[in-house]
C-alpha cells in the first residue's frame, strides 16, 4: 500500500477556496453587480496562510449558504479558522476549537469535514466529522453561541448524530455536504488498511457496513424513518427514497446513498443541476473521478474494490487482477466502460488515470466553476492530483469527460 501522508488539499487552499467561496446555491444573487470578463486566464493568489502543515494544517475550505463574507477553513488538528473578506492572509481567526477531542497523529485522520446547515443563518447549525481521540469516525451537530450566523462555534453545543468503529487509521474519507433535497450526504472511507481486505468483496460491497459509502441522512431527524448503522445514534433519521433502506436491522444499512468507495477525498455538487462528483484516491495504480447526475435517485456503484477505476482489482493480484474475485458481482472486464455498463447498477469513474510509474498518486477533487466572473471557464470541474501538484479540469457532457486541460504551469502549483 503507497503512503499518503501529508497529501492533504493544502497545496490547492488558494485556488480550491477561489472556486468555491463565492457559489454557494443558497445564495441565489451571487452574481448581482459582478462584470463578467471573457478570455480570463487563472492566477493564483494567496488567500489565507500562516497555518502549520502536516497534521495541523487545512484540509478544507468552504461557505456558509448565502454568506460572501467569510470562509471557513478547518484545519486537521481541530480548529475551524475563519477569514473575513478584505482581511489579509495571515488575519483569520478562530471560528471554533475542538483540538482536544480530535485525534490527528496520523496523516489521515483529524477534523476532516464541515457543512453549514441551510438553516444557518436563523439557527446556527453546522456540522463536523472527526476522527475522536479512541480512533472513530465521529459525525456531530454544532451550533454557534447565541444561534446566529454572526457568532463563533460553541463547543460545548456538540450533538453527536453518530459514531463508525474504525479498524485502521487511514481512509477515513469525511467531507460533508447539502444536497439540493437538503439532506447531508457524508462520504466515508472503506476502513483502511490496504486493498480492502475487509470480508469476502470488501467494505466497499458489503451494504451491512457504512464504511466505503455515500451516506445520506436528515441530520435534523424530522423526516423519514430511526437511524440503521449509527453506533452511538443521536438526532438523526432516515430520508424517505433512500435506495437501499430496507427497515431490516440485520440487513442493509438504510443509511446508504451509493456505495463502491475506497478513500473519497472531497467531493462537490454541481451547484447549477445537482450532479455529485467524487474523487476517490486509489490503491496504487488507477486515480478516479465519479459523476452521478442530479436526476440521480441513489444506489450507485462505484465499483471498489472489484474495481479500481476502471480496471478489474482484487486485494490477492493487486494492479495484475484480472477478475473479480470469486464469489463476488460483478465480474470486472478491463478497462470497463465509462457510465453504467455492468449489472447491480455498477457506475463507473467518468474519468480515471494512472497513478504510477509517474508523479500522480491521489487525486483531490474538486468542483464545477458556476462563477459569474469568467464565463470561459463555466462548466468546468476543476480537480488536481497532491503528489504531483497539477491542477486540471475536464468537462462533463453526456456521462463522457471531454476537454482535458492542464492549469499547472498557469497557476505555478507545486
Amino acid at each position: 500500500m503507497k503512503s499518503r501522508a501529508d497529501r492533504w488539499a493544502t497545496a490547492l487552499l488558494p485556488f480550491v477556496a477561489t472556486l468555491s467561496s463565492g457559489t454557494n446555491a443558497a445564495d441565489q444573487n451571487v452574481g448581482t453587480g459582478v462584470s463578467p470578463v471573457p478570455n480570463t486566464n487563472l492566477t493564483r493568489v494567496t488567500v489565507a496562510s500562516g497555518m502549520t502543515a502536516g497534521t495541523s494544517g487545512p484540509t478544507f475550505v468552504t461557505a456558509a449558504p448565502g454568506d460572501v463574507q467569510r470562509i471557513f477553513i478547518v484545519l486537521q488538528n481541530g480548529i475551524i479558522r475563519q477569514l473575513q473578506r478584505g482581511d489579509g492572509p495571515t488575519e483569520h481567526t478562530v471560528f471554533m476549537d475542538i483540538d482536544a477531542r480530535v485525534r490527528s497523529v496520523s496523516d489521515e485522520q483529524g477534523l476532516l469535514g464541515l457543512a453549514f446547515g441551510p438553516d444557518f443563518a436563523t439557527g446556527g447549525y453546522f456540522y463536523v466529522n472527526y476522527t475522536r481521540n479512541d480512533g472513530d469516525t465521529i459525525v456531530s451537530r454544532f451550533r454557534t453561541l447565541d444561534g446566529t450566523p454572526n457568532t463563533l462555534g460553541d463547543p460545548t453545543s456538540e450533538t453527536i448524530l453518530f459514531r463508525i468503529d474504525q479498524p485502521s487509521s487511514n481512509h477515513n474519507g469525511g467531507w460533508m455536504g447539502f444536497g439540493a433535497d437538503g439532506f447531508l450526504y457524508i462520504a466515508q472511507g472503506d476502513g483502511g488498511g490496504g486493498g480492502d481486505i475487509h470480508g469476502v468483496c470488501g467494505n466497499g460491497q458489503s451494504l451491512a457496513t457504512l464504511l466505503g459509502k455515500i451516506l445520506r441522512i436528515d441530520p435534523t431527524g424530522t423526516v423519514g424513518t430511526a437511524p440503521d448503522c449509527g453506533l452511538d445514534a443521536g438526532p438523526y433519521k432516515i430520508p424517505p427514497g433512500n435506495p437501499l433502506a430496507d427497515g431490516s436491522a440485520t440487513g442493509n444499512c438504510d443509511e446508504i446513498w451509493a456505495y463502491g468507495v475506497r478513500n473519497p477525498w472531497r467531493n462537490s455538487f454541481d451547484q447549477q443541476n445537482g450532479d455529485l462528483y467524487v474523487g476517490d484516491v486509489g490503491q496504487g495504480c488507477w486515480e478516479e473521478v465519479n459523476w452521478t447526475p442530479g436526476t440521480s435517485t441513489g444506489g450507485e456503484n462505484y465499483g471498489w474494490r472489484l474495481f479500481e477505476g476502471r480496471h478489474c482489482y482484487n486485494s490477492l493480484q493487486g494492479c495484475g487482477a484480472t477478475a473479480s474475485p470469486a464469489g463476488c458481482t460483478p465480474a470486472c472486464s478491463d478497462p470497463a466502460p465509462v457510465g453504467d455498463p455492468l449489472p447491480s447498477g455498477t457506475r463507473l469513474p467518468i474519468w480515471d488515470y494512472s497513478s504510477g510509474p509517474g508523479p500522480e498518486c491521489t487525486v483531490v477533487g474538486g468542483y464545477v466553476y458556476r462563477g459569474c466572473r469568467m464565463p470561459n471557464f463555466h462548466g468546468k470541474y476543476f480537480y488536481g492530483d497532491y503528489c504531483a501538484g497539477t491542477v486540471l479540469s475536464f468537462e462533463q457532457s453526456g456521462g463522457v469527460a471531454t476537454n482535458h486541460q492542464s492549469w499547472t504551469s498557469q497557476l505555478g502549483t507545486s
